[in-house]
């Protein structure tokens, strides 16, 4: 299929006034009559900003940084989500060394950062990136990993504290996918009784680069949140020819998903350099779906 590009945004004609040299793995989600969109600014140290869309996915002019305690040398990869009735995001921070996932509170009116977290997993690898989150009956879930299908729950913390979080559910996936390497992608959205999660693959290519493809796989809205429906071959995929390059990838890597009336807005990362926002019809990609299990 060809997804319809609806937007692009980079250093050239997206708020030039930001500092850092790029624009890129942006999410995007509905907030009021039009949508925000979170994107990081440089490779290495970058900064997490925040920008108001119209209707239309023009950027208005309003935006911010956003701004983290901590030790983070970097801020890296927001995702946005809904949690009780609040606007949250989930980034990577970065020491130098390792990176970690934390997630922070958002001021929807003034887009600062209200609270910020830093969950506890005793599980946690050197590098951790890419959980999913989402919001079941008012706690906290991320999808860890796909597969197998491993479901984060984080506690509810207290003041001053950081949550914990535990594997909660595992389910196999047992499904076929040309893909590559399974990985997270945008934060799942519900629709109807089904989670979709677009996500993303990556293989490596014969030149040694690193090749991303994009993917859907759907789950219950139910413990232990098993797979329902997936996408056996990629539903976009990056380009190699497209230019600049990534430094070791050829990147398309999706970071927000909104389903606006019967087609889905999906912003990727393009080469680790830009923003796409790209359409793809609901039908299509549904007629592309295959039953798990």
């Amino acid at each position: 299929m060809q997804p319809n590009r609806l937007a692009c945004f980079h250093r050239y004609n997206f708020l030039p006034e930001i500092p850092g040299e790029m624009r890129f793995n942006a999410s995007l989600i509905e907030s009021g009559d039009g949508y925000l969109l979170s994107f990081r600014n440089k490779w290495k140290d970058s900064r997490l900003f925040i920008a108001c869309l119209d209707a239309d996915l023009k950027p208005t002019g309003r935006w911010k940084q956003l701004v983290f305690p901590g030790r983070w040398k970097g801020h890296e990869d927001g995702r946005l989500f809904r949690h009780n009735g609040g606007l949250w995001i989930a980034f990577v921070g970065f020491t130098g060394f390792e990176t970690s996932v934390l997630y922070a509170k958002i001021n929807e009116e003034t887009l600062t950062v209200e609270k910020s977290y830093w969950p506890q997993y005793p599980g946690r690898n050197k590098h951790e990136k890419n959980w999913s989150c989402f919001s079941h009956e008012g706690q906290l879930h991320a999808v860890y990993s796909i597969s197998p299908h491993k479901i984060m729950a984080f506690s509810e913390p207290g003041e001053g504290e950081d949550p914990a979080c535990t594997i909660a559910h595992e389910t196999p996936f047992t499904g076929s996918w040309s893909g590559g390497y399974l990985r997270g992608g945008a934060s799942p959205v519900l629709v109807g009784d089904e989670w979709w999660h677009w996500m993303h693959g990556s293989t490596v290519q014969a030149n040694e680069r690193r090749l991303y493809t994009v993917g859907v796989v759907c789950f219950e809205n139910k413990p232990p949140f098993r797979i329902t429906r997936y996408t056996p071959e990629p539903v976009d995929i990056a380009d190699p020819k497209a230019m600049p390059c990534g430094e070791k990838s050829d990147a398309l890597f999706p970071c927000g998903a909104v389903l606006r009336g019967d087609e889905w807005l999906v912003s990727h990362g393009v080469q680790d350099h830009w923003t796409e926002i790209r359409g793809y019809p609901m039908a299509e990609i549904e007629g592309k779906m295959v039953k798990h299990g």
